[in-house]
């Protein structure tokens, strides 16, 4: 978890049992988004509008990620990448993009043409 609030919008907050939101950033940035395997810290940018999870405190659970991102991600677990299969927060970063494209809907969709990893 990233002890790093960021100015975002709440567009999702049902979730009673952990207390998570499902928000939008209002701003575009940076924030560390886990360890690589060799041991470096992993840091993600973002641009204004990026999906994220927060908890209560508005603390970062899932880093702020673009859609464009997931959809890369999401193509390297069907194309069968082993990596991408078994990435911790993969679930709950599919969860989270799945449910902020039904609330926010088609006309706030960018096009996913990037290639960044995830």
């Amino acid at each position: 978890m990233t002890k790093n609030p960021i100015p975002c919008t709440v567009i999702d907050d049902s979730f009673s049992r952990s207390g998570c939101k499902i928000v939008l950033t209002e701003i575009a940035g940076e924030l560390p988004s886990g360890i690589a395997k060799g041991g470096t810290p992993v840091v993600r940018t973002f641009d204004k509008s990026a999906i994220a999870v927060v908890d209560k405190d508005f603390d970062c659970v899932i880093a702020p990620v673009d859609l464009a991102a997931v959809d890369h991600f999401a193509r390297r677990i069907i194309d069968g990448d082993p990596r991408a299969r078994t990435e911790s927060g993969g679930i709950m970063l599919l969860a989270s993009a799945f449910i902020a494209l039904l609330l926010v809907g088609s006309e706030e969709r960018p096009n996913p043409t990037s290639t960044e990893a995830v």
